[in-house]
Parts: C-alpha cells; structure tokens; sequence
C-alpha cells in the first residue's frame, strides 16, 4: 500500500494517475521504489546510493568469518561468493521498464531488477542475483 495525501493506494495504476510526475527522470528512484513495492511487497529494498551499498556490503564481508563452514543458522554475504558491484547503478527507465537493483531483505545480496509497466499495470517483474564469483 501507498499513501498519497492522505488516501491508501492499492495499484500501480491509481498511483501514477494521481502522480505522472513518477515517469519523469529526476523522480526515477521513487518510480523504482513503488514498483518495487507493488511487484514484490517487501522482499526487496531498492538500492537508492549503489557506492553506499558496495561500500557497506564489501564492510560486511569483511565482518564475516572466513571458516568455510556453512551454518544454517547464520547468514554471511561470504556464502554467497562476491558479487559484481561495479554494475550497481541508479534506477532508470528505458521505454516501459523500470530497471533498478535491489537489496533481498532476506539475504542481504544485490540484484537487478526490471519490471515492465503496461497501461499502469505490471505486466512482467525479473529480479536476479548479480554475476558473482566465489570466494577460495
């Protein structure tokens, strides 16, 4: 759900009647943010500051223990391998597909993110793990 003076809005397509100015350029990261939110709830946190992220991410890594042991109670980037965070970059929107990358609040890790708006409405939503390499 989104509030927009006041009133909950339940759709993509209600939202971007009452605030066109979401498809235009200087708005790009909150159009990110809810189509983020009407594609995926809150799985994912659109990454608004990509040098912020990779320089807190690569922090984190080296707070994780390097023990190759797999725990499952515990969740480490590291096991994820390391991710290709030179691709992190600012929302656009190229035609009808707003292109972004997101944090999974789950895991920690980067992805990319398209979604495909259709007259207002979501018509297709990708989210996928950055290229990383492995950690030996």
């Amino acid at each position: 759900m989104v509030v927009v003076d006041h009133k909950k809005e339940t759709s993509l397509d209600e939202l971007l009647v009452l605030v066109p100015a979401l498809l235009e350029r200087q708005h790009w990261v909150a159009l990110a943010k809810v189509t983020n939110y009407f594609a995926r709830q809150d799985q994912y946190d659109v990454i608004d500051n990509p040098e912020q992220f990779a320089n807190e991410y690569r922090r984190q890594l080296t707070l994780d223990s390097p023990d190759p042991g797999w725990q499952q109670s515990s969740r480490r980037l590291r096991d994820y391998g390391m991710p290709e965070l030179a691709m992190l970059s600012m929302p656009t929107l190229e035609g009808s597909t707003v292109c972004f990358h997101a944090k999974s609040r789950r895991l920690g890790v980067p992805y990319s993110a398209q979604v495909t708006i259709d007259d207002g409405e979501i018509s297709a939503s990708t989210y996928q793990p950055l290229p990383r390499t492995s950690f030996k």
